[in-house]
C-alpha cells in the first residue's frame, strides 16, 4: 500500500484547489459554437463546440440571449465541482459573434433542399390506417411507448418494426435502408413512423444528415416523423408528411385519423339505412294508395258503362219494331267500342300498377339479400365485424331465401398475432 493515502474527499477536494489556485484559468475568454442549452432555477446551462471538442458552461442568474448555433465568446473562469466530480466553465458575461459552423451547415442544407421543393409535395397521410411501420431501435422503449398509446384505441392496427441504430456512426445509413426496405416490403404498409426518444443535440445530428432528410423526402409511403424533441426542427422533420414531438404523438395522431374515419362511416351508414327505410316506406304507401284508387275508378267506370247500356237497352225495347236490325247494329258498334275503351284503361292502369310493383321490389331489403348479401347472428345478436369472431363460433346466416348456420374456421388477426 502506497504512503499517500487519500479518501475520495481528499482527492476531490485536492483537485479543486488545483483550479482553484491556477491564475491562468481565471477572466479568460472562450470561443466556440453553442450546440446545447437549457435553463433550470434561472441558471443557464450551454455547451460549445469547436469540431469534436465540447466544454459544459454555466451562468449563474441573469439572461442568455445566444441561440444554438450561435458562435460565442464567453468571459469567466474554469471551475471544478468536487461533489458531481465535474469540471465546467462559470461564465458571467459573453458576447454573440455570429453564426456557428453547424448553424451556417444546418441553414445552408436546409436553403438547398428547400429551393428543391423536398419540404412540400410529402404524400399526405391516409385517411384509415391498418398497417404502420416503426423505424426504430428494438432496445429502447420507444415501441412500448407507441403500442401503449395505440392499441387500446385501435387494436386492430397492425404494427412492424424495422429495427435500427438511432444514434452515432452508421445509424443514419441503417434508417436509410430501413426506408428503402419499407418501401419495397410488400406487405407494403400505410405509413412510417420514424421514432427515437429525447436526447442530446449531438445525439440528434443524424437526422440533418442530407442523405437522409432526401430519403425521407422521397419515400412513396407517408413518415411521421416522431423524434423526442419539442424545440427545434431537424431536417428530417421538414421533410415528412407529419411532424410529432414525440412517438407518444404520433400514436394520439393515428388514433385521431382511424377514430374520425370511423365516426364518419358510421353516420354514413345510419343517414343510408334511414334512407332505405324512408324510401321504402314511402313506396309501399304510394302503392297502397294507387291500388285503391285504381280499384276505385275501375269500378266507377264499370258502373257507369252499366248504367249507359241499361239505358240503351230500353230505348231498343221501345223501338224494337222499327229499327231493330238498325239498333242491333248499332248496339255491336257500341259493345266493341266499350270493350275497346275497357281494354285501354286497363291495361293503361294495370302498366302504372306494374311499373309501381317494381319500384317498390327494387326497395326491398330482401332484394338486396337476393343479390348475394346475407345478415349474420352469432348467440342473437348481429355481427357487423370480423372482430367479433373466434375460430369454431357457431352462426346464423340469413339469406333472401331462407336461413344456414356455419361454424368459423378461420382465427380474427389483430394487430399481427393470432
Amino acid at each position: 500500500m502506497t504512503k499517500n493515502k487519500l479518501s475520495v474527499s481528499q482527492l476531490n477536494n485536492y483537485i479543486k484547489g488545483v483550479f482553484d489556485d491556477e491564475l491562468i484559468l481565471k477572466n479568460i475568454t472562450v470561443c466556440g459554437e453553442v450546440f446545447e442549452k437549457s435553463e433550470s432555477g434561472g441558471n443557464v446551462f450551454i455547451s460549445l463546440r469547436e469540431d469534436e471538442e465540447i466544454l459544459r458552461c454555466v451562468k449563474f442568474g441573469g439572461n442568455f440571449s445566444a441561440s444554438v448555433g450561435d458562435k460565442v465568446a464567453l468571459i469567466g473562469s474554469v471551475d471544478y465541482y468536487a461533489k458531481g466530480n465535474r469540471i465546467s466553465f462559470i461564465f458571467k458575461d459573453y458576447f454573440i459573434e455570429g453564426e456557428g459552423k453547424l448553424r451556417k451547415e444546418f441553414l445552408r442544407l436546409y436553403e438547398t433542399l428547400s429551393k428543391e421543393g423536398l419540404f412540400i409535395n410529402h404524400p399526405p397521410l391516409p385517411k384509415f390506417i391498418k398497417k404502420v411501420g416503426i423505424i426504430t431501435s428494438e432496445t429502447g422503449a420507444v415501441i412500448h411507448d407507441f403500442i401503449s398509446v395505440l392499441t387500446p384505441i385501435c387494436p386492430y392496427v397492425d404494427v412492424f418494426v424495422y429495427p435500427v441504430k438511432v444514434q452515432g456512426e452508421g445509424s443514419a445509413s441503417e434508417i436509410i435502408s430501413a426506408i428503402n426496405f419499407a418501401n419495397a416490403d410488400k406487405r407494403k404498409v400505410d405509413l412510417l413512423v420514424l421514432a427515437r426518444g429525447g436526447g442530446s443535440s449531438s445525439d440528434l445530428e443524424n437526422f440533418n444528415e442530407e442523405k437522409l432528410a432526401r430519403t425521407v423526402a422521397n419515400s412513396t409511403i407517408p413518415i411521421i416523423s416522431a423524434i423526442g424533441h419539442q424545440i427545434d426542427y431537424l431536417l428530417c422533420d421538414y421533410c415528412s408528411s407529419y411532424r410529432a414531438g414525440t412517438p407518444s404523438i404520433a400514436g394520439e395522431k393515428i388514433n385521431k385519423i382511424n377514430t374520425e374515419f370511423l365516426s364518419r362511416y358510421y353516420q354514413i351508414c345510419e343517414r343510408m339505412s334511414r334512407r332505405i327505410s324512408s324510401i321504402y316506406s314511402d313506396n309501399a304507401n304510394r302503392s297502397a294508395l294507387v291500388i285503391a284508387k285504381l280499384s276505385e275508378r275501375l269500378a266507377k267506370i264499370g258502373y257507369e258503362q252499366k248504367a249507359k247500356l241499361y239505358s240503351l237497352y230500353l230505348r231498343l225495347c221501345k223501338n224494337a219494331d222499327k229499327q231493330a236490325e238498325k239498333a242491333k247494329s248499332g248496339l255491336q258498334l257500341r259493345l266493341n267500342a266499350i270493350t275497346a275503351l275497357l281494354n285501354t284503361k286497363f291495361e293503361s292502369e294495370n302498366s302504372n300498377l306494374k311499373l309501381l310493383g317494381a319500384r317498390l321490389d327494387a326497395n326491398s331489403p330482401l332484394k338486396l339479400l337476393s343479390g348475394g348479401y346475407a345478415k349474420v347472428y352469432g348467440d342473437g345478436k348481429l355481427i357487423s365485424s370480423v372482430s367479433q369472431l373466434d375460430k369454431n363460433d357457431d352462426i346464423e346466416l340469413y339469406f333472401a331465401d331462407g336461413k344456414a348456420t356455419a361454424i368459423v374456421g378461420l382465427t380474427t388477426v389483430r394487430n399481427g398475432k393470432k
